[in-house]
């Protein structure tokens, strides 16, 4: 467990150069990773389209080959151009799940094209779905799944750094428990490995003994802590759980904010993080825990911190500001009395 209070073995001081994860400052432009990743996206979704546009008005399968590569590189060139003019694309990508859902649109449809044009009766133009155009529309689809997961990723992770301060106010290892601990998925896992194996071994497979020694060890092995290291279901390597001021930071690249949090409790197993809507709470083992009761303590004085309304922020500003104007007001009465005693006094000499 490491708190931001807990001072650096070097000296080094943590409040230097921390943004507050302010995002009214203009962005940065987007790294390096980004700008290829954005770029690569871009141009396998044109590569996917131009294959399909190809395939469907009969170009050879030479000409495709030939077309395919240059499609690739120029737009990928094009890709990192934008995403480099572009400041601020992947917090905006990373920020919104409407944006990060419609990287997969070019995903639906490329498996949508063939399908649709198989169900079709009278296909329009003439096209017609071929095996070559499936498995083509497939594979493509399959690619750019995979790359725009990855520029998902990438987007989610610079939204969180955008977010959060440089270092966490505290964090902690996260090992589940409960139904998707990491002793359910390895005893679940065994199982059917041991299951599985059996059945191959008794049609005389010699791996199929292997598979099921395998799936009894992984089995046993989740009952027992000193076999962690066969364990599939990140004991032996947890994530962790960090908290900051906007919220807590799921595995260094999920954002949960305090608004999407309805209670935290601890229990006799598990601290509970419990979520709005249908997504999954969280349930952290406390016994990889140092200190549990702290950890309690620290997530709700940060949120309560957090949830104070700038109105009330403001009142005790002006109630800060009323003294001090009142009793400027006082001083310069006083500075003015004096003033005039003193006129009347010279006024009452002079006469004299």
């Amino acid at each position: 467990m490491v708190s931001r209070d807990d001072p650096p073995a070097d000296g080094t001081d943590l409040d230097a150069g921390d943004s507050g994860g302010d995002l009214g400052t203009a962005p940065d432009e987007p790294d390096i990773a980004f700008q290829a990743g954005f770029g690569f996206y871009l141009g396998l979704v044109v590569t996917a389209g131009v294959m399909i546009a190809g395939i469907l008005a009969t170009v050879t399968t030479g000409a495709l080959f030939g077309l395919v590569p240059s499609t690739l590189l120029i737009v990928t060139l094009i890709g990192h151009f934008i995403a480099r003019r572009t400041r601020g694309l992947p917090e905006r990508i990373g920020g919104s799940l409407l944006r990060r859902g419609a990287s997969y649109l070019p995903v639906a449809a490329l498996f949508a094209i063939p399908g649709g044009l198989a169900l079709l009766p009278d296909a329009p133009l003439g096209l017609e779905a071929t095996p070559r155009l499936g498995a083509v529309a497939a594979a493509s689809g399959l690619v750019v799944a995979g790359a725009a997961y990855g520029l998902n990723r990438l987007s989610r992770t610079r939204y969180v750094d955008s977010r959060t301060d440089d270092e966490p106010i505290l964090s902690w290892d996260w090992v589940q428990v409960g139904r998707y601990s990491s002793d359910t998925i390895s005893m679940v896992t065994g199982l059917f490995l041991l299951i599985s194996g059996v059945a191959l071994a008794t049609d005389g497979g010699l791996f199929g003994l292997f598979l099921a020694g395998y799936g009894g060890f992984l089995a046993l092995s989740s009952q027992y802590e000193s076999a962690s290291w066969a364990d599939p279901g990140e004991r032996w390597n947890p994530p962790t759980i960090a908290v900051y001021d906007d919220g807590l930071v799921l595995k260094n690249r999920t954002l949960l904010e305090w608004d999407a949090i309805l209670d935290i409790r601890l229990t006799d197993e598990a601290l509970v993080i419990e979520r709005e809507g249908f997504a999954r709470d969280i349930h952290c083992d406390r016994a990889a825990m140092a200190d549990p009761e702290a950890v309690l303590e620290t997530i709700k004085r940060t949120r309560d911190g957090a949830r104070r309304s700038p109105a009330a922020s403001n009142m005790a500003e002006t109630e800060r500001t009323v003294p001090d104007q009142d009793a400027d007001t006082t001083t310069q009465s006083g500075a003015d009395s004096t003033v005039d005693t003193d006129t009347t006094r010279e006024r009452t000499s002079e006469h004299a």
